[in-house]
């Protein structure tokens, strides 16, 4: 079975993938090549270990965390949850199974960051993913235009 890497993708369009069995990496695109239509795909190295890269098309780092906040969704009182990753555009946070949560509906995440200022941020935005897993949901949530403290603190706590 391959070894599954996840790369980002450079402005350039570029991207490297780390051989996990060699230490070698191998860069993508090749002179003369494209960039793999698939997601993820598989590529055989020169050492014989085949690798799984998945390509994050993102533009923006996301950075993965775990912080306890709370969401009010649409105009129901708060609830706890915890953010599990988040990033200048959005974020994905958990919640207990007994939350019902629908594509579209508005989100307000207020989270305190484990930053040295202990920054308390108010993220509005809409529900873009909602994923059930064993524990409760998994919800995705995508920032509209953030209020110029939210956005600044957010831009230096992902540095």
């Amino acid at each position: 079975m391959a070894d599954t890497v996840v790369v980002q993708m450079t402005r350039a369009g570029s991207f490297l993938v780390p051989c996990p069995h060699c230490g070698r990496g191998r860069e993508f695109p090749s002179a003369g090549a494209s960039v793999p239509t698939e997601n993820p795909f598989t590529f055989r190295c020169v050492c014989g270990g085949d690798v799984r890269v998945r390509m994050n098309l993102r533009q923006s780092i996301r950075k993965r965390v775990r912080l306890t906040a709370s969401v009010v969704i649409g105009l129901r009182r708060p609830e706890a949850c915890t953010v599990e990753n988040i990033s200048r555009t959005g974020l994905q946070f958990s919640l207990p199974a007994t939350s019902v949560v629908k594509l579209g509906q508005r989100a307000v995440v207020t989270v305190v960051l484990n930053d040295r200022q202990q920054s308390k941020l108010s993220l509005p935005g809409t529900v873009r993913r909602v994923t059930t897993r064993a524990d409760g949901s998994v919800v995705g949530v995508e920032f509209g235009s953030l209020p110029p403290y939210e956005s600044q603190a957010l831009a230096f706590y992902l540095m």
